[in-house]
Formats: structure tokens, sequence, C-alpha cells
């Protein structure tokens, strides 16, 4: 668990957090100093010198605490409706944190290399941030926080709200997205079908299901049907979880330019059998082979089941939905 009750029991004042003992200090740990109204972390090699305004020395002499203002991005875990008085303990093996009272509304989330705890103050309407460690870490410790959260003995007063997790569309990165998300661990991906997620298709014409979620250039398409689609359940291993899509990627068949897709309607749907029209694709715009396009769009809803649909003829007149790799966009509220 780590040294979270001793963190969010004593260092509420300078004072307080040089007195740390070296037991109770771990790497990178993080929490929110009241007397100055900052996040602070704990650098263990950092010889910075101390000037009680931006680094402060423990009492030993031993590393650093550093007071940072990094600020996390896209992916986040929301916690909503805190009380004034809540004080909420994070701790778990991959990032720490302490959340002590003051804000209202309050974010953990984090960038390309960071965790952190944010949020915004309701007094002096400023945002506070902390550090933290990589991206699949703070996948995987998100999780975590969630249980901890809604563990007895982990917060006083308040409630939360629902979890999200959230990937938004980078052209830079296409791939970056749920799909991503749930399948990478320590830095590895692996295909979340079948372990998370289910693939299936209207028919096979050529290749596999596994193909349009493995992050390879495959050449996939069903049979030469008309309406022909392909479809991600996103609950396999767990029925609780939905996706709230805002956006998706389609990468174009490696093969050759043909049969590429013209219009696409992306559909959802909770029980597999009544889908609903979340968007639809037109002039999608493919002139290649192997190439990344991709379309955002509102929506509110959360789906189990999504399903992308083929209503017209392709490119080349026919009815094959060519695919090599599909990407969901928008939030997650389980991983």
């Amino acid at each position: 668990m780590g040294p979270t009750a001793a963190y969010a029991q004593v260092a509420t004042t300078i004072a307080q957090l040089k007195a740390i003992t070296a037991a109770n200090r771990s790497p990178n740990f993080c929490l929110l100093l009241p007397e100055i109204g900052s996040w602070v972390y704990y650098s263990p090699a950092s010889t910075a010198t101390a000037d009680d305004v931006s680094v402060f020395m423990p009492s030993d002499s031993v590393g650093r605490w550093i007071v940072t203002n990094q600020l996390p991005s896209h992916t986040s875990l929301a916690i909503r409706g805190l009380g004034a008085t809540p004080a909420i303990r994070l701790s778990s093996i991959e990032g720490r944190g302490v959340i002590t009272p003051g804000t209202q509304g309050l974010t953990i989330g984090g960038s390309a290399n960071t965790l952190g705890f944010y949020g915004v103050n309701p007094v002096a309407n400023a945002t506070i941030n902390s550090p933290g460690q990589n991206t699949t870490d703070m996948h995987r410790c998100l999780s975590e926080i969630r249980t901890r959260l809604q563990s007895v003995g982990l917060i006083t007063g308040g409630t939360i709200g629902a979890a999200t997790f959230e990937k938004i569309y980078n052209v830079s990165n296409p791939t970056d997205d749920l799909i991503g998300l749930l399948g990478t661990v320590n830095s590895v991906f692996t295909n979340p079908h079948p372990s998370k997620t289910t693939n299936s298709a209207s028919s096979i014409g050529l290749g596999t299901v596994v193909m349009f979620t493995d992050r390879t250039d495959n050449d996939f398409y069903p049979s030469d049907i008309a309406n022909s689609w392909v479809q991600i359940d996103i609950a396999t291993n767990d029925t609780s979880r939905r996706v709230t899509l805002t956006g998706l990627g389609l990468k174009s068949r490696n093969n050759a330019a043909v049969h590429l897709p013209i219009n696409l309607t992306i559909e959802g749907s909770n029980d597999g059998a009544v889908f609903t029209t979340i968007f639809t694709w037109a002039s999608i715009g493919f002139t290649a082979a192997s190439q990344w396009r991709a379309a955002t769009f509102s929506n509110s809803t959360g789906y189990r089941y999504i399903r992308v649909r083929q209503p017209g003829v392709n490119s080349t007149g026919g009815n094959f939905l060519t695919l090599s790799e599909l990407a969901l966009y928008g939030s997650l509220n389980v991983l």
C-alpha cells in the first residue's frame, strides 16, 4: 500500500514535509501540500539547492521534495461530487498519491510520461497538479485507484462518480486508442481479442477477425454481400464495460488500393441485436493501401457493441468491406 496514511496525516506544512522519515518516503510519491497550495513529489536522487519555495530538503538531507506544475492530458479517471471535507488516500504499486480536502471536482490523469492528480481549487480557482510515471503504468494504476477509492477506509465523506478512461484521436499516433489502452500492459501491446474484447463480422471473405485489432498491416474483409459489417464487443471479460464512442479510425487494406470503403455507418448496441446509428461517415477519402483515416463526432451514450457497417458499394463497386485496422476513440467506464 505504501506510506499513504503517514503522508495524509502529517504533511500539511513545509515543516511536516521535511520531517517525514526515510521509511515513509518513496520515489515519485506525490501529495498536495496545503501550506503552499501546490503538489510536491519526492526525488530520492536529487541534490538540487533547497530554497523552501520550489525545492524542500528532508531533515536527513537525503533527496528533495520538488514542487511540480506538470499538467496531465487526456487520459483520466474523473471523481465527481466531492464534498467539502473528504480525505481521499490513494496508493498502488505503479503510482501513488494523496488528495486532501479543498477540491470540489478532481481528476486523476496523465499524458505520455506522467501519472498526475489534478483538480481545480474552488477558492483560488487554480489548477493543482502532480507528477507521475509512464503511461502503461498509469492505465493499470487507474483501475487500482478506482477499486481502492470504493473500498472501506480509503475515503471519508463525499461520493464517487463514474470512472472514465479517455483516448482522443491523434493524427501522429492513430493506434493510441481504446483498443491500445485495453491491450497494453507494462508497455507491451497484446491484442485484447478475445480475452477482453470479441471481434466479429457479418461473414468472412478473407483473413480472420483477430486481424482488425492486432496492430499490424492486414487485408481483411467479409464476403461480397450488401451491408457487410465488422463489430467489436468491448465487454468480453467485464460485462459492465461500456464505450462512449466519439471517434473512429480505419486503416485501409494493405494489399491494393481497390475495394476501399467510401461511406460507413457507425452503430452501437447494448444487447447485440438492436443497433443505433452513432455517426454516418460519408466520403472517407481513401486513396491508397495502408492509409489511416479518422472521424470524430458527438456522442454521450455508452455501448457494449460497436459495429461498422458499409451501407453501399465500395470504391470498385463491390460490397467487400475491406480494412486493415480499426481504432476506437472516446471513453471507457472500466479498463
